[in-house]
């Protein structure tokens, strides 16, 4: 479990984020649910009065606009709104529930662009780890959430930081770095 207390680290999400994630997704449930009520409801009182009114052609119409609309809707709010919110709220759940990783490295650069993973946009950064059993040092990749401002690493600073599936929850520099340190 994440302590946020912690003041050793700086942190990029706090507690707030996780509970607005899953309040955001439950939100855009109930405003899909609460106009899909709507328009069947019109419909099926469309549907119903039919006679009484006395245009059916029209009420025919009318219905065939509402569902196509209806459609329309719910595969754009599905496909682009929900989809996103409901991405970005699994992976804060994953952050706080999942395997918190604490590791050091020596900050390299960020790299150019902005990488798409589990649904979300990120900025990468390198990072060269020495392994404990071997006598190389890998680079790796740390991804920072494109939202978030970048944290302010200078070339060479030692880090140490808290990572969930390689996307950066915390850290704190250790030594900045003015030459490479291996």
């Amino acid at each position: 479990m994440l302590n946020f207390n912690d003041e050793r680290y700086t942190w990029l999400y706090g507690e707030q984020d996780f509970s607005t994630a899953k309040a955001a997704k439950k939100n855009l449930l109930l405003v899909y649910f609460g106009i899909m009520s709507a328009v069947l409801t019109a419909a099926v009182l469309l549907f119903a009065f039919r006679n009484s009114i006395g245009a059916r052609g029209w009420i025919r119409f009318i219905n065939i606009v509402l569902t196509a609309g209806l459609f329309c809707f719910t595969l754009f709010f599905f496909s682009i709104k929900f989809r996103l919110t409901n991405k970005y709220a699994r992976l804060l759940r994953g952050m706080s529930t999942g395997l918190i990783e604490t590791d050091t490295g020596i900050f390299l650069r960020y790299e150019d662009g902005v990488t798409f993973k589990d649904g979300v946009d990120f900025r990468t950064f390198l990072s060269v780890e020495k392994v404990v059993k071997r006598n190389d040092f890998p680079e790796r990749r740390i991804y920072v959430e494109a939202a978030l401002a970048a944290p302010d690493f200078s070339i060479y600073d030692e880090l140490e930081y808290l990572t969930h599936a390689g996307i950066l929850i915390a850290y704190r520099v250790l030594k900045k770095g003015e030459t490479i340190p291996f």
